[in-house]
């Protein structure tokens, strides 16, 4: 019929329009140049057209402001107020030159994308600030199981016992405001476990023979299966706990039992040599002060006795 053929010719015509001409505002009109209709349209071809190019007109209006949007959000992702304003400065400048509901269009469209999609922005910057305050808590509580190792190794079981109390406050802390996903608590107490049994080994072996000292290594590298008699019965039930703890790690402490091992009998070594080097250098001194004692003792003696002759052939 002839107003099927009316909608289709003015569908048609408007669907080719170029997008250009769908965002761009006739000065004269006010409106989209695109919707200057031809003029070989009837009325049911013309109407079609405007609804089709109106319709075009808000689609193309928002991906334009979307797609400023995101090179905007990528421009100022931790700026949310300079994204705003700048975005804001976009619409404002496509919209100058419309009017009526056009503009109208425009701007609410605009407004309403600038509040949503500036949340979006405000939530990145409270992400990262969060990410920020937990990695400080991880590097803090990080320093404290080295500070526990130390601690330990020393047998400062005082000061031992607050910087762990002060670990636990803090990963409960960081759990408490949801900085920490719930259960890191089962991640670090492994850690610190580790941490308390390196010290603790670190001060047991110290003071080991050679002999004991291979016993110690076996008896940490089979987890307690092999006896060790050389520990104090409090001394054992430390290790003993920490061999037992949850998520306890014998092959990374078995590693660390035997480096320590190679690097004090390394120290025996050098303390032996230095030693026997010491004794060698002694021996040499008194044996060079002995030969110029001597060598002195002989010289005193034949100049009294030339001079004895001297004066015994004076009398004479």
């Amino acid at each position: 019929s002839a107003y099927e053929d009316g909608q289709k010719a003015g569908t048609e015509v408007a669907q080719s329009v170029a997008r250009e001409s769908l965002i761009a505002i006739d000065p004269v009109t006010k409106e989209p140049e695109a919707l200057a209709i031809p003029k070989t349209f009837g009325r049911v071809a013309a109407e079609a057209y405007e609804r089709v190019v109106n319709k075009r007109f808000q689609q193309s209006i928002i991906s334009e402001i979307e797609t400023r949007g995101q090179e905007l959000a990528i421009k100022y992702p931790y700026n949310p107020d300079g994204y705003a304003t700048a975005l804001g400065d976009y619409i404002e400048e496509i919209s100058n030159g419309s009017d009526g509901q056009y503009k109208e269009f425009i701007e609410n469209t605009g407004t309403e994308y600038i509040a949503r999609s500036k949340v979006k922005i405000q939530s990145q910057v409270v992400d990262r600030a969060r990410r920020s305050e937990a990695l400080a808590l991880e590097a803090n509580i990080d320093k404290k199981i080295i500070t526990i190792e130390r601690l330990a190794a020393l047998g400062d079981s005082e000061e031992l016992d607050g910087q762990l109390n002060l670990i636990q406050e803090d990963i409960e802390d960081g759990m408490n405001s949801n900085l920490f996903l719930k259960g890191t608590d089962s991640v670090y107490n492994p850690k610190i476990q580790q941490a308390l049994a390196r010290g603790y080994i670190t001060r047991f072996m110290a003071n080991l023979g050679p002999v004991s000292r291979e016993d110690f290594i076996e008896y940490i590298a089979t987890g307690g299966v092999k006896s060790y008699s050389g520990l104090t019965p409090k001394n054992e039930k430390i290790l003993n706990k920490i061999i037992e703890s949850e998520g306890f790690d014998i092959f990374s402490l078995s590693s660390f039992t035997r480096t320590l091992g190679n690097t004090y009998s390394a120290k025996d070594s050098f303390d032996r040599a230095t030693e026997a080097e010491l004794t060698r250098l002694y021996i040499d001194e008194s044996k060079t002060k002995f030969d110029d004692f001597n060598t002195n003792t002989k010289a005193n003696i034949s100049n009294d006795l030339v001079k004895y002759v001297k004066d015994e052939n004076n009398v004479v």
